[in-house]
Formats: C-alpha cells, structure tokens, sequence
C-alpha cells in the first residue's frame, strides 16, 4: 500500500513538474519539495548522488552564463538522490542532454524547458540497472 502510494505521489509530480515546465519554463519550490519528500520517504535514495548531480549542474550554470534555469539545477539534486551508480548517473545526464538537444534542434526554439528531459533522463536508468 505505501509503495503504490510512494508510485502515485512521484507521478503526480513528475508530470506536474513537467506540464508547468512546458508551458511556463519554470519550476515550483513547492513541486520540488513534494517531489523530493515523495523520494527520500519512499525509495531508496543517496545523498552523495544528488549532491554531485548538483555541483554538475551547479557548474554547467555558472559555465553557461546562466542560461540553464536555476530551477533545473535546484532539480538536478532531488533526481540525483535516485541514482544508486555511477553509471545510472552517466545515463541519466547523457541521456538528457542528448535528447533536449535533439529536441532544441528539431524544435527551433531559442529557448526549451529542460526538466522534462531531465526527468526522462532519470527514469530511464531506473528500468536498465538494478
């Protein structure tokens, strides 16, 4: 019963996240708090994982002039706390960038919500590595 709870409670903000995103190209505090509360509550999680996501992200901001939201940095850490690899790690950072840049090319805009892609980026090592 906690685990579908834990399941429904990650989805609602996975796409809450998402659906603001896409249309506002901004992320909530409140959203971020729900979803990390959803993670450290009922998955496994490792602070370590999401404390180097976030000092990549932190760099890639600072080294980009800013133009990656702060927002997604802030969300770099909560997504980090679910990797349990390096290599889950790796594959959810290519994995994001390589599709948000397919995206940001296919798309022609000059500016794209990222965290969709982050976020896809995250799932995608959860079902590959166990």
């Amino acid at each position: 019963m906690l685990a579908s709870l834990g399941y429904i409670l990650l989805a609602f903000f996975l796409i809450r996240i998402t659906m603001i995103d896409l249309k506002n190209h901004y992320i909530k505090n409140i959203d971020l708090l729900g979803l990390l509360f959803s993670i450290t509550l009922f998955f496994d999680h490792d602070f370590k994982m999401g404390f180097f996501n976030l000092a990549i992200y932190l760099t890639l901001y600072f080294l980009t002039g800013k133009k990656l939201g702060f927002g997604d940095v802030k969300l770099s850490f909560v997504i980090g706390l679910g990797f349990n690899s390096l290599t889950a790690f790796l594959i959810a950072l290519n994995g994001s960038w390589i599709m948000g840049g397919v995206w940001a090319m296919a798309s022609k805009q000059t500016k794209i919500a990222f965290a969709p892609w982050m976020l896809i980026g995250a799932i995608i090592p959860q079902f590959l590595i166990k």
